[in-house]
Formats: C-alpha cells, structure tokens, sequence
C-alpha cells in the first residue's frame, strides 16, 4: 500500500498520528467523533447513562447519528461483558439496535446528538458502556456499578 508522502515519518514508515488525523478528517461533516457520558445514581435497579454525541467540534450533533457499543467488564474497554444485566438494556431517548441481546449493538442518537440508556439488574455487577469511535478509539463511561 502506498502512503501519501504528508504522512510518512523521517524513517519512511506511515506516521500514525498523520493518518489518525486523515482518519477523523473524513469523518463527514456533523458525524458523531466522540461522546460524552454521565452515568446516573441506581434507582430501583436502574442505572442512567446519559450520553452525548458530539462532532469534531465538540458540538452536540444537528442530525442523527450512530456509533457501535458494547458492555465491558473493565475501565480500558477491553474486556467485553459475556454477561448482560439480568433485566436489560434500554434506550429512553434516541434507540439502540442490539446485535447481542443487551450486550451490545448499534446506538442512535436523535437530531440533537441525545442518547439514554437505561441498564436493569437486581444483582450486583459493574459493567462499563464502551462506543467505538470512527478513528478506532474507545469511549467509555465511568462504572455502571449495581449495588
């Protein structure tokens, strides 16, 4: 594969952080690039992540936006959770559309870059909501933690 010359390091070898930067410039104007998470207290054995899709900007999104998720057991994200919250996973505002059944799937989030997710378990688990960015990052939320 042929690297543009830009993006070539002193030793001849593709310079990530060039193409890392090539990578989130082609995200499309207004596409989701990051998101901001704020999980929420338990109540009643439902536990609140309020989520914000924001574009390279830092901007609330203007349209619809979506980004693969998943559950993890730990803060990197790179233990992804084999067990679901025993009652489910649910969005109030925007969807999710599950691949594995509350483990993880596809998150849309509305006009406004708005995304609820609700998680349900009477035990006492932690998990972490983890979205894969468009450059290959993860975003992960502080512990969902049941108690």
């Amino acid at each position: 594969m042929a690297y543009p010359t830009k993006n070539l390091s002193a030793d001849g070898a593709p310079d990530i952080r060039s193409l890392a930067l090539a990578i989130r410039d082609n995200v499309p104007d207004g596409g989701p690039i990051t998101v901001n998470q704020s999980v929420g207290a338990e109540a009643a054995n439902i536990i609140t992540v309020t989520c914000e899709f924001r574009d390279r900007s830092g901007v609330a999104l203007t349209s619809v936006g979506t980004l693969p998720f998943y559950l993890a057991d730990d803060a990197a994200g790179a233990t992804p959770s084999t067990v679901a919250p025993t009652v489910g996973t649910a969005a109030t505002t925007g969807a999710i559309i599950e691949h594995t059944a509350n483990l993880s799937g596809l998150a849309v989030a509305t006009a406004a870059g708005a995304l609820v997710i609700t998680l349900e378990d009477a035990g006492t688990p932690t998990f972490f909501l983890v979205f894969v960015l468009p450059n290959g990052l993860l975003g992960v939320s502080a512990a969902i933690t049941f108690a």
